[in-house]
C-alpha cells in the first residue's frame, strides 16, 4: 500500500516535472510532440493494401445479320397523291398512261430520250466485256502464257477454217439457187413475149402493135411508148441468152471466180428484165388510159396482160432478192475468210510475244481495268434508270402533263398518281436522304395507335430539297404493305428506313470495336478461353493486344468487321477495372498526454494516408 502510494507519488512528480519543462519550452516541446506522435500513430498501423487484377469479357466474332436503318418522323398524307417526276432532262418519246388510268408499281408511265444514254450504256457493257476478256487472258498467261497463245492461236485457226467452210458452203448454195432462178426466168420472159409479140386479137398482127392502132391517132406519144416496150424486151431477152450461156458452161467443180462472175451477171439479167417488165406494164397502162379519155372500150385481153406484167414483176423482184442474198453471202463469207487470215498472223506474233510479258504488272493494271469499267457501267446504268418515270405504287393516274415530243428537265411533273392507299410524309435531312433509294423497305408506327406498326417502302423521294433558316431538308414519301381503317390523314408517324441490310456477315459487339484517328481496333488475347471463362471475365498478368480492322455498316448494337478478324476470334468487349481494398489495424500506445489513447489511419484507393481521431 505505501509502495503503490510511493509510486504514485514518484510518477505524479515525474509528470510535474515533464509538465513545467513542456510549458517552459513550448516551441521545443510542441515539435517533439508532432514527431512522436508521428511515429506512433504511423507504428499503431498496419496497411496491408492488395490490388485486385482487371478482368476482362470476351465474346465470339460471329456471323449474322446487320440492318442499318434512319428513322424519321411525319404526318399520314391526306392526299394521296403524288406528282411524278423525271431524274433527268430530255424529249418525251413515249406516254405509256392516259388519265384515269390504272396501274401497277413499277410499270412505265412516260419515257425521255435516252437513246445517248442507251449508248453510254452500250459502250459501257462493251468496255467491262473487253476489259474482262483481257483480265481472263492475262490471269491465264502468269501460269502458262505459252501455251494460252498456242491456244489462242489453235482456235484462231479453226475459226479460219470454219471461214473457209462457210464460203465454200456460199458458192454450193450460189450454184443451188442460180439453178432456181433459171428455171422461172424462161416463163417470166416467156410471158413477156406473149404479152408483146403474141396474137390475142388476130392472126395477122402482134399485140403490141394492135395497141397502137388503138391509140395512135390519139396520142403522139404511142410510137415511143410502143417502140420502148419492143426495145425493153430485146435487150432482156439479149441478157438473157448470154446469162444462159454463162450458166450451162458453169459445172460443179468450176472456179469460184466464175460462179461469182454468173450469180453478179444474172442479177444484172434480172434487173435488165425487170426494167422491161416495168416499161411494157406502162405501155399498157398508157393504151388504158388513152382508151379511156376518148370513151373506148378496153379490149379483152388488155387486163389480162396488165394483171400479167404484174406477177411477172413480182416474181422477179423475189428472184432479184434471192440473188442479192448470195452475193451478201459470199462477200461477207470471203471478208470472214480474210479477217480470219490476219487473225491468224496475229496471234502468231503473240505467241512469239508471250514469254517476254510482265505478268504480275498486267495482272494489275488488267484488274484496275475492270474495276474501273464496272464502276463505269453501274454509273451509267443508274443514269439511264433516270429516264423513265414509273409508278412508285399500284394506283390510278389523276392527271398527265406531258405528251410525246414535249421537253421534260429534273423537277418537271409529269404525271400525278393517286392511291386509295395511305401515305406518310417523313422529313429528312441531308445527310439522311443522300442514303435512302426507292423501294427502300421501311417500318412505320403511329403515335395515336399503340402496338400498331406496318411494313413498306420508300415510294418517292424530293429532287429538291426544302430551306429553312439555313437548314435544308427532303420529304420522303412512303408507302404501306396493308391498310388498316384505324389511320387517319394527318396522325403523327415514325418512320424506320432500312438503308442497307447485310447478311451473314462478321459481326461484333460495337462496343468492343475503339478508334484511333482514322484507324479502327479490336482488343484480344493470344490464346482462347473457355466460353465460361469469356463470360465471367478473365483476368490476364499481361494486356491484350490491339487488331486493326476495317468496318463495314453498323446498327444499334453490332457493327460488321470487313477484314482483320476470322469467325470464331475471341475479342475484349468489357474491361472492369482494377480496385484496391484497404485492411485496418489499431495499436494502443503510450502517449505524453496520456496511457491508453487510440489513433486510427485508412488508406484510400490511391493509397493517400488520412488522419482520423481526436487531435491533442
Amino acid at each position: 500500500m505505501g509502495r503503490n502510494l510511493l509510486d504514485k507519488m514518484l510518477l505524479r512528480e515525474t509528470y510535474d516535472q515533464i509538465k513545467v519543462w513542456v510549458l517552459a519550452h513550448k516551441l521545443i516541446s510542441t515539435t517533439i510532440g508532432v514527431v512522436v506522435l508521428g511515429l506512433i500513430v504511423w507504428g499503431g498501423w498496419a496497411i496491408k493494401t492488395q490490388a485486385s487484377p482487371t478482368s476482362y469479357v470476351l465474346a465470339k466474332v460471329q456471323k449474322g445479320t446487320i440492318i442499318s436503318t434512319i428513322t424519321g418522323t411525319g404526318q399520314v398524307s391526306a392526299s394521296h397523291q403524288i406528282d411524278l417526276t423525271p431524274q433527268a432532262s430530255g424529249k418525251v418519246t413515249a406516254v405509256k398512261v392516259k388519265a384515269g388510268q390504272s396501274v401497277k408499281s413499277g410499270a412505265l408511265l412516260v419515257q425521255l430520250d435516252s437513246r445517248d444514254a442507251l449508248k453510254t450504256v452500250r459502250d459501257a457493257r462493251a468496255s467491262l466485256a473487253s476489259a474482262q476478256l483481257s483480265l481472263k487472258k492475262t490471269q491465264n498467261s502468269i501460269t502458262q502464257s505459252v501455251s494460252q497463245a498456242e491456244d489462242t492461236l489453235t482456235q484462231t485457226q479453226q475459226n479460219q477454217a470454219q471461214s473457209q467452210e462457210n464460203l465454200t458452203k456460199a458458192y454450193d448454195d450460189a450454184l443451188a439457187n442460180t439453178d432456181t432462178v433459171f428455171l422461172g426466168l424462161p416463163v417470166i420472159l416467156d410471158t413477156l413475149e406473149k404479152i408483146l409479140f403474141g396474137q390475142t386479137y388476130s392472126y395477122t398482127q402482134n399485140n403490141i402493135d394492135y395497141y397502137y392502132d388503138l391509140i395512135q391517132r390519139h396520142s403522139a406519144l404511142a410510137e415511143s411508148c410502143r417502140d420502148n416496150a419492143s426495145n425493153s424486151y430485146r435487150s432482156a431477152q439479149t441478157a438473157y441468152n448470154r446469162s444462159l450461156a454463162k450458166y450451162n458452161s458453169i459445172a460443179i467443180a468450176s472456179d469460184d471466180n466464175a460462179i461469182v462472175e454468173l450469180v453478179s451477171d444474172t442479177y444484172t439479167t434480172l434487173k435488165t428484165l425487170l426494167e422491161a417488165l416495168k416499161v411494157t406494164g406502162n405501155y399498157l397502162s398508157f393504151v388504158d388510159s388513152q382508151l379511156l379519155n376518148y370513151g373506148q372500150t378496153d379490149p379483152s385481153g388488155l387486163a389480162g396482160h396488165r394483171a400479167d406484167i404484174s406477177t411477172a414483176i413480182s416474181e422477179t423482184n423475189s428472184y432479184l432478192s434471192i440473188l442479192y442474198g448470195i452475193k451478201s453471202d459470199i462477200q461477207s463469207s470471203r471478208n470472214a475468210v480474210t479477217n480470219a487470215a490476219t487473225a491468224v498472223a496475229l496471234k502468231t506474233e503473240s505467241l512469239k510475244q508471250a514469254q517476254t510479258i510482265n505478268a504480275e504488272l498486267d495482272l494489275a493494271t488488267a484488274q484496275l481495268n475492270v474495276t474501273q469499267r464496272r464502276n463505269a457501267l453501274n454509273d451509267v446504268l443508274e443514269t439511264l434508270a433516270d429516264y423513265s418515270v414509273k409508278a412508285p405504287f399500284d394506283g390510278v393516274i389523276a392527271k398527265v402533263n406531258v405528251q410525246t415530243a414535249d421537253s421534260a428537265s429534273a423537277g418537271t411533273t409529269v404525271a400525278t398518281i393517286i392511291t386509295k392507299q395511305s401515305l406518310v410524309e417523313v422529313s429528312l435531312n441531308e445527310v439522311d436522304v443522300a442514303k435512302v433509294s426507292l423501294g427502300n423497305k421501311v417500318t412505320v408506327t403511329f403515335d395515336a395507335i399503340e402496338d400498331l406498326s406496318i411494313s413498306g417502302l420508300v415510294a418517292a423521294v424530293d429532287y429538291i430539297g426544302t430551306v429553312e433558316q439555313g437548314v435544308v431538308t427532303y420529304t420522303a414519301t412512303l408507302s404501306f404493305d396493308i391498310q388498316d381503317d384505324r389511320i387517319k390523314p394527318g396522325m403523327s408517324a415514325n418512320a424506320t428506313i432500312i438503308t442497307d441490310l447485310k447478311q451473314d456477315v462478321l459481326v461484333v459487339p460495337s462496343a468492343a470495336v475503339k478508334s484511333q484517328g482514322d484507324t479502327y481496333y479490336v482488343e484480344k488475347f493470344n490464346q482462347n478461353y473457355s466460353d465460361t471463362e469469356a463470360t465471367a471475365g478473365v483476368t490476364s498478368d499481361t494486356a491484350p493486344t490491339q487488331q486493326v480492322v476495317k468496318i463495314g455498316i453498323a446498327d444499334d448494337e453490332n457493327t460488321e468487321i470487313t477484314s482483320g478478324l476470322s469467325e470464331g476470334d475471341q475479342i475484349v468487349v468489357k474491361t472492369v477495372a482494377s480496385t484496391k481494398t484497404t485492411k485496418k489495424a489499431t495499436s494502443t500506445t503510450p502517449s505524453l498526454f496520456g496511457t491508453g489513447s487510440t489513433r486510427s489511419r485508412s488508406t484510400t484507393t490511391d493509397g493517400a494516408p488520412s488522419m482520423i481521431g481526436p487531435m491533442p
